[in-house]
Formats: C-alpha cells, sequence, structure tokens
C-alpha cells in the first residue's frame, strides 16, 4: 500500500535506477510508516536495484561503477554473501587485492560453506604473496569439495550397511551421478 514502494517497484522493472533508489529511500526513511512487508520488500528490491545496475555497469565495461553500486548493495543488504563475493571479484578485477580480500572475507564470514569465495581468497592472497594464508584458503576450499561427496557416500555406506538399498543407490547417485563432470 506504500506509495514510494510501489513507485520503486514500477521504476525498477523499468531499469530507472536512480528514481528506484529515491524511492525505495524515500520509503524506508518513512520507516515507522512501512509495514514489515513493506520495509522488507523495499529493503529487497533496493539492495536488488543496485545490483541490477551493476551488472549494468559491468556490461558496459565501467567496473569502478558497478564495484560502487555492489558497495552500496552490500550497505543496505550486509548479510548477502553473494553480494560480498561479487564485490569481492569487482575489486579484484580493478587491480584493489586488499579490498577484495575484505569482501571475500566478509561473504565467508556470512556463510562459512560458501566455495567459490574460499577459492578467489585463495587466489586472490597467491597474489599479494600471503601464501600462507592461501593455503589455509585452499584447504578450506577443499574440505567443502570433499565433503560434498563424503557425506552422501558415508549415508549411502550406512544404508547399505542396513540393508535400505534403495536409499543407498540414490545416495551415490547423489553424490557420484548428479554431476559425474564435477566429480571427475
Amino acid at each position: 500500500a506504500n506509495y514510494h514502494v510501489k513507485s520503486g517497484i514500477y521504476h525498477h522493472y523499468r531499469n530507472e535506477f536512480k528514481q528506484a533508489v529515491d524511492f525505495f529511500k524515500k520509503a524506508l526513511r518513512d520507516e515507522p510508516k512501512l509495514t514489515d512487508s513493506e520495509r522488507t520488500a523495499a529493503t529487497y528490491y533496493l539492495t536488488q536495484t543496485f545490483v541490477n545496475s551493476a551488472e549494468r555497469h559491468e556490461r558496459n565495461g565501467d567496473l569502478e561503477s558497478a564495484a560502487d553500486e555492489l558497495a552500496r548493495a552490500a550497505e543496505v543488504s550486509p548479510d548477502f554473501p553473494d553480494i560480498l563475493y561479487r564485490h569481492g571479484t569487482a575489486l579484484e578485477a580493478l587491480g584493489r587485492p586488499e579490498e577484495a580480500i575484505e569482501q571475500y572475507r566478509r561473504a565467508i564470514k556470512c556463510n562459512a560453506g560458501y566455495l567459490d569465495a574460499w577459492i578467489a581468497l585463495g587466489f586472490c592472497l597467491i597474489g599479494v604473496d600471503r601464501g600462507s594464508e592461501a593455503a589455509k584458503a585452499f584447504s578450506a576450499a577443499l574440505e567443502l569439495k570433499m565433503k560434498r561427496y563424503r557425506d552422501p557416500v558415508q549415508s549411502g555406506l550406512r544404508d547399505l550397511k542396513a540393508g535400505r538399498i534403495e536409499d543407498a543407490r540414490e545416495c551415490f547417485r547423489g553424490a557420484f551421478r548428479s554431476s559425474p563432470q564435477k566429480f571427475e
């Protein structure tokens, strides 16, 4: 029912990012008048507006503006590890590895199982000659990758031992055949 939220959504879907941001910020400034669902929608769409704007800047080759928009998105939604990770990749591409490392670490803090963030962190650390830190990042990445296969295989082995053949088959299929190219 909030006019500013509705207007922001309208402009968001028209890719009119500046107008959308203005409306969402107006809505959030009037926070006491917002319902919980309106606040959630305004925050979500404000974040998505910044992310979509960043994507547009990336497509146009303007990585500096893309990084700025991703930083703004992260300010609105600091617990979204994907935004932090993408901000890190933009910063790394801009030749700002220390800032990228911080964003990768923030992404991992939000989601310790974020394999791509661990890998990006490891490569970024290698790039700034911090080998022992990179080794820790790659060790964590390896453990995550192995866990994705080890857990269903262990479940399958327990199912076999208990005589639950079909359950075991599904566990093994999930571990070995759901993504055979990844397993190899």
